[in-house]
């Protein structure tokens, strides 16, 4: 038996350019496993794949996140994602493909974890695989988040698309997430939840400890080396008022 601690993993959520990487990279260098094989964006590439599939299966995307529920639409079991997100070598299981104790025992020695925003929109699917795992919601001004996806569609080697050069359009695929992510982690009782402010966390200080905390894991090494406080820029001058009851609710003003 693998035991309650498979079942935990860290999913980290919310819209994209908000942060998302940057507390993934936290988790990673404090010794949570995020992942065997991990793209530029600190994505798990077995969860992304899978992802990406959900979502593509009810003819979505992560710029097209119809509001409908998404059914885990893999093959995959949640032993196999683990399996493949921890790269596990073939050769370490037993004669009937279940994995032995003691490997088992050894990865699970460190929390876990994945991060991906498109998980904001598949995390119903995950929780029924994992149906113990802990949540971490990461939020930023709409504002900058439109100010940076509009930035990072010019950048060689990004995906370009049209709609992101308009910021109205950013901001409202920032409302979609952002709900999104409130609606799926207000079913979770609230210690399996935490919702950070990526402004907050580049100021460091108590939430990092709680973050710390959260996870299991003490952040201030990594922090020293990752978190750069003048990442906060101050937004664009962009018109918010459809926008402003929800940024309200983090403590964001127009």
């Amino acid at each position: 038996m693998i035991g309650t601690h498979f079942q935990r993993p860290i999913i980290i959520i919310g819209m994209h350019r908000s942060g998302t990487s940057l507390v993934a990279k936290l988790l990673h260098d404090a010794g949570v496993n995020m992942g065997a094989h991990r793209d530029h964006n600190e994505e798990s590439m077995p969860f992304l794949s899978v992802n990406q599939q959900m979502l593509a299966a009810v003819g979505n995307s992560w710029i097209d996140p119809q509001l409908i529920n998404v059914e885990y639409s893999s093959s995959e079991s949640a032993i196999s994602m683990f399996v493949n997100h921890f790269q596990i070598d073939p050769n370490d299981y037993s004669w009937n493909g279940k994995p032995r104790g003691w490997l088992i025992k050894w990865r699970l020695n460190k929390p876990w974890g994945f991060k991906d925003p498109r998980s904001t929109f598949t995390l119903e699917a995950w929780l029924k695989l994992f149906p113990k795992a802990k949540v971490i919601h990461v939020v930023r001004h709409p504002g900058s988040v439109a100010d940076s996806l509009r930035r990072r569609n010019d950048v060689e080697g990004e995906v370009y698309d049209e709609r992101l050069n308009d910021v109205r359009f950013n901001v409202n695929l920032w409302k979609q997430y952002v709900e999104r992510a409130l609606t799926q982690t207000s079913r979770l009782p609230k210690r399996r939840v935490m919702t950070i402010q990526y402004e907050a966390l580049l100021e460091g200080g108590q939430i990092l400890t709680d973050l710390g905390r959260f996870v299991g894991v003490n952040l201030v090494h990594s922090f020293a080396e990752r978190i750069h406080p003048d990442r906060a820029v101050k937004p664009s001058e962009i018109d918010l008022s459809e926008v402003a009851d929800l940024m309200s609710k983090f403590g964001y003003s127009q």
